[in-house]
Formats: structure tokens, C-alpha cells, sequence
């Protein structure tokens, strides 16, 4: 009996070893023969291991006749075939590919097939990295800059079947997770603007295959460039009356990265006593002669910065001072903080800031600081920051020495810049029209031109049919308005027209297209004489004159056809003045300017 037992076991295991790993399938019938597969046809697919063993079952009684890549399969010593299964002993590499069976239909003798399905052998990746768009094989750090976009790619190595899927997340310095599935798509993450609090926290995509017991991870760290911010902190608090003879420190820390180191000043200059390394202003004995407005600068890798300027008030003999008003500069495109210390107010509760509209003040923020990024001419004025409507006591006796808090004047200086009204207009012929375009620049413009097909006009000038209006006030401080008048629009009119202005910080253009509709009449034409640009032979005289006698003042004449601007061969007879060419004369005018 033990020998029966025993060769029970044997057999047993013989046939677990044989069958460990088996793979087994199902076919069914469609109806159809083999056929290569269509582009977006979608591919059942049986995923198996190297060497492993795979029953392919055909549901038919019939005689069948089993395929692979459409071929007729053999019987052989790795395929076994009975009535209704093959069966593959070990598969190999060559076994991957489609396997389907084949019937015939014992009436009509029509061939009928099941639908094929894919062997695919698995095969584990290697591993995983990242790319970024423009960077290529990204290290355990990326540099990125604040406010710009980040497109990453998740790349597996090797492996089949693709991964099953890929999650990615960002973890900060603290070690808080937060998952990114909002902004990817399979193994691409798009991030449309990076901010610092990103700086330093962990990038991770994390991809799951089929072949491993674990998904594999690729990792970055990211390094965010941003430009400095300030705080500035007062010993005693802000809101806290100072007298003479007390002992006073003012505080700086600037967050920027790279780090940036501080410089205290205090109206624009050096400050009255000596800074520390750690970002301290230490008044051992405060006094009247401190009295100012005080600043925190930095230099770092993006340009110079400051912060908003506290003003150090020192009360003596009960007289009180009084605040000038307050200036921040900031370059066009760039970025600055206002804080409610730098307007006399405590730095606690609920503020709020406004922007002067004329008598209005309009709300732009909340909160003891405002961030303005991405500064525009229109963003230029005073701001103000409105204190709470409980304000605390101490607060109260800091009013009784400021009457009222000083506003902050923003300035913006840059290169000019032209925005038109309208880009594309269509008038109807006879018709008036005019094309406007507001243009901002500080320091202030020094050449405004208009450019036609024909002529140039500065405002205040009128020539060739156009009327080139004065400059007008615009919005803004920094902001002017110009108009291009056409009293009757003809089609010879329709094209593209410039405005150009330079100041010393540069050149800008807008441009405005003018197309033109054929009205109900035929409007009588008056042309008048095109402004004409003239040139002297060498010797030239010096720029300023040049540009002066460069426009000839034009006279009106009716009832004739529109002229043409011509070119005449200079003469060699010493500064005769001739007419030239609309190219030449575009070229000579941007010379002068």
C-alpha cells in the first residue's frame, strides 16, 4: 500500500512541475479568415513568460486546422495538437505573433476562423528615467525658472508589454505627497507654471509593469530660480510709538534662490549705522537725525531688487514729523512687493489695498502685502493700504502721530511699447476714419512717427491725404494716445500702417491693417502733396538738422491725380536736394531716429 502511495506522489509532482505556469486560452469563432490587422484595430493580446507552457482551446468539434502568422502549424515535439487544442510546451520567441484555428462548415464548406490572438512573451524593463522638453536625460536635479512651463517624459527601458500605467506625484521637503494625475496624460506631465514653493520638492513618475512585482520610479529634484523677496521686522513692533534715546533694530530677510545677499540704505544712501551679516540695523541710541525712509536691496543672478521703503519716524518733544510721499521704481516686466509697514499701518489684520482712480480708490488685494508680477505701464500709481476697521491700540496712539498714511507711487520704467486699438478695421469707401493707438514709455518717448505707403507724419502734421492728430493724454501716467486720420477713405488706402516710437531705452512698433469696402458712390477725389523726405549730398549736415529740414511742408492741390514719389540721381554740383524712393526714405528716417 506505502508503494502505491508513493508512486501516487511522484506522478503528482510531475505533473504540478510539468503544468507550473500554464497559460490556457479560449478562441472563438467570428467567421472570418485570417487577415493582417488594421491600423487602430484593437489587439487581444495573451502575455506570457519565457518558457512557459500555453493551451490555445478552439471551441468546435470539427476537424481543425491551427495557424500562427498564417501559416499552418505541424505537430510536432513543442506542439501538441488534439480535436480542440494546441498545446505549446515551451514557448520561445518564435512563438509570438497571432494563432488562430480554421474550420470547415460541413454544409456550405465555407472557411471559418476564429479571431486571432497576440502572444506576446513578457519581458521585465530594465528601468526608468526622465526627459524635459529642451534639456534632454534629466539628473537628480532640474533647473526651472519661477513662472515658466515644465513638460517631462517618463521613458521605460526595454520591457514587453508596455507598462500598464504611470502615476506621478510631487513630494515637498516635509515629506507631503500630492498625487499629479490632473496634469498627465499616460507617461507625459505638463506643468503650466512653476511657482517656489515648488523649489526643492521631489518629482516623481512611478510605472507599472506586469513583469514586476513593483513599480520602478524615476525621480528629480526640482531647483527653482525666483527673484528675491523681502521682510522687513521692527524691535519694537511697528504701530509702537519711538522716542528719542530708545534702542531700536530693524530686521531683513530676503528668500530668494540663489541666495541673495542684502544691503540696507536709507534714502538711497548708506545707512547711519552699521548692518550685520544676519540682516540687522541696531540703533543703541535712536534719534532724531535717523529720522527716513528705510530700504532692503538685493543683487541677484535675474537683476537688482528692493523692497518697499519703511519710513522711521522718531518722536521729540511731542513735535511731530511728516511723511514725504513714497516712490517704488520697477522695471517693466518685472515683479515687487508692497507691504502696509512701508504706509505707516500695522502689519496684522486684515488690511486691504487699493489703486487711486482718479477720486475712486479701486480694490486690487488683500492682505498685509501686495505682489505685483509681470509689471505693466497701465500698473503704474499710488497705492494705498487700508487699515482694518478695528485697528488695535497701539495702532491708535501710531495715528495720533501720522495724521494719515503715506501712499506708495509705483513707477515703471522700460522700453516703449505700442498697443493698437484695433489691429484690423474695415471702412467703406468715402468714408472718415481714423486709426488709434495708445503708446507707453518711460523715460518719455522722443520720436513718434507715423508710416503709410506713401508718406511719413509726425503728430501735429498732415500730408498725402492723412491727418496725423496730436498726442493725447491716455489712461496712465506713463501712457499716451495717437490717431491717424483719414478724412476720405479711398481703396487705394487699404494696406498696413505703422506707428514707430523710440525713446532712450529703445525702439517699438504697432502695426494697424486697413482694408477697404467699395461704398454706394464714387466720392470726388482731392489729393493733396505727400510729406517728402529729402536727402543732401555729402557733406551731410549734423543729425538734429537733418532731421529738421527732413520734411518739406505740404500744399494742397485739387482735382488732380495722387503723385508718385520719384528718384532723381543726386547731383555732384554740391547739395542739391532731390527727391527719394518710399524705401530710402523709410531707411533715412530710422537713421535719424
Amino acid at each position: 500500500m506505502s508503494r502505491w502511495i508513493a508512486c501516487l506522489i511522484i506522478l503528482l509532482a510531475a505533473f504540478v512541475q510539468r503544468h507550473a505556469g500554464l497559460t490556457s486560452h479560449s478562441l472563438r469563432h467570428h467567421g472570418a479568415p485570417y487577415r493582417p490587422l488594421e491600423e487602430g484595430e484593437s489587439k487581444p493580446e495573451l502575455v506570457v513568460r519565457l518558457h512557459e507552457e500555453v493551451v490555445l482551446a478552439c471551441d468546435s468539434n470539427a476537424q481543425l486546422t491551427w495557424k500562427h502568422n498564417g501559416k499552418t502549424v505541424q505537430r510536432n515535439s513543442i506542439y501538441h495538437l488534439s480535436s480542440d487544442t494546441l498545446r505549446i510546451f515551451r514557448v520561445g520567441p518564435q512563438e509570438e505573433g497571432p494563432w488562430q484555428c480554421e474550420e470547415r462548415d460541413s454544409k456550405t464548406k465555407d472557411l471559418i476562423a476564429t479571431r486571432a490572438v497576440w502572444i506576446v512573451i513578457m519581458d521585465a524593463p530594465k528601468g526608468s528615467y526622465l526627459t524635459a522638453e529642451g534639456k534632454g536625460r534629466i539628473g537628480p536635479w532640474l533647473g526651472v525658472k519661477e513662472n515658466a512651463g515644465l513638460r517631462v517624459r517618463c521613458v521605460v527601458e526595454g520591457g514587453r508589454p508596455p507598462p500598464s500605467s504611470f502615476d506621478w506625484w510631487i513630494e515637498t521637503p516635509d515629506g507631503e505627497q500630492d498625487s499629479l494625475a490632473n496634469f498627465s496624460t499616460g507617461n507625459e506631465l505638463q506643468l503650466d507654471k512653476i511657482n517656489r514653493q515648488l523649489h526643492n520638492c521631489t518629482l516623481t513618475c512611478s510605472a507599472s509593469h506586469v513583469a514586476l512585482p513593483a513599480p520602478i520610479n524615476a525621480s528629480t529634484k526640482l531647483n527653482v530660480t525666483y527673484s528675491p523677496s523681502f521682510v522687513m521686522s521692527r524691535w519694537p513692533g511697528f504701530g509702537f510709538p519711538l522716542y528719542e534715546g530708545m534702542a531700536v533694530s530693524l530686521k531683513c530677510d530676503v528668500d530668494s534662490n540663489p541666495p541673495a545677499t542684502h544691503r540696507w540704505m536709507k534714502d538711497d544712501g548708506d545707512p547711519p549705522v552699521p548692518q550685520t551679516k544676519d540682516g540687522y540695523l541696531n540703533f543703541t541710541a535712536i534719534s532724531r537725525e535717523h529720522i527716513g525712509w528705510y530700504k532692503c536691496s538685493a543683487e541677484h543672478v535675474l537683476g537688482t531688487f528692493a523692497s518697499s521703503g519703511y519710513y522711521l519716524n522718531v518722536r521729540y518733544d511731542e513735535i511731530l514729523t511728516k511723511q514725504p510721499p513714497r516712490q517704488i521704481e520697477v522695471a517693466l516686466g518685472g515683479g515687487v512687493t508692497l507691504e502696509c509697514g512701508a504706509s505707516g499701518l500695522s502689519t496684522s489684520g486684515p488690511n486691504c489695498w487699493g489703486r487711486l482712480s482718479g477720486n475712486r480708490l479701486e480694490a486690487v488685494g488683500a492682505g498685509p502685502q501686495l505682489r505685483l508680477d509681470s509689471v505693466l505701464y497701465q500698473e503704474a500709481g499710488a497705492y494705498r493700504c487700508v487699515a482694518p476697521a478695528k485697528p488695535d491700540p497701539l495702532l491708535v496712539e501710531r495715528k495720533a502721530m501720522l495724521p494719515s498714511p503715506p501712499d506708495i507711487e509705483v513707477v515703471v520704467t522700460g522700453q516703449p511699447v505700442v498697443y493698437p486699438i484695433m489691429r484690423n478695421l474695415t471702412a467703406v469707401g468715402g468714408s472718415q476714419l481714423s486709426l488709434s493707438v495708445e503708446f507707453c514709455a518711460n523715460p518719455e518717448a522722443t520720436h513718434t512717427f507715423w508710416l503709410t505707403q506713401t508718406v511719413v507724419l509726425r503728430p501735429g502734421q498732415e500730408g498725402g491725404g492723412y491727418i496725423a492728430q496730436n498726442v493725447t493724454e491716455g489712461d496712465s501716467a506713463h501712457c499716451r494716445r495717437a490717431a491717424l486720420t483719414i478724412p476720405e477713405v479711398l481703396p487705394e488706402h487699404a494696406g498696413e500702417y505703422l506707428f514707430i516710437v523710440r525713446s532712450p531705452r529703445g525702439m517699438a512698433d504697432g502695426a494697424v491693417r486697413l482694408n477697404v469696402s467699395r461704398g454706394s458712390y464714387t466720392p470726388k477725389r482731392t489729393w493733396s502733396s505727400p510729406v517728402v523726405i529729402v536727402a543732401a549730398a555729402p557733406p551731410a549736415r549734423p543729425v538734429q538738422e537733418e532731421a529738421a529740414a527732413a520734411v518739406v511742408p505740404p500744399r494742397d492741390v485739387h482735382d488732380e491725380p495722387p503723385p508718385k514719389v520719384s528718384v532723381a540721381p543726386a547731383s555732384s554740383g554740391g547739395g542739391r536736394i532731390v527727391a527719394t524712393s518710399l524705401v530710402l526714405f523709410t531707411t533715412r528716417l530710422l537713421q535719424l531716429v
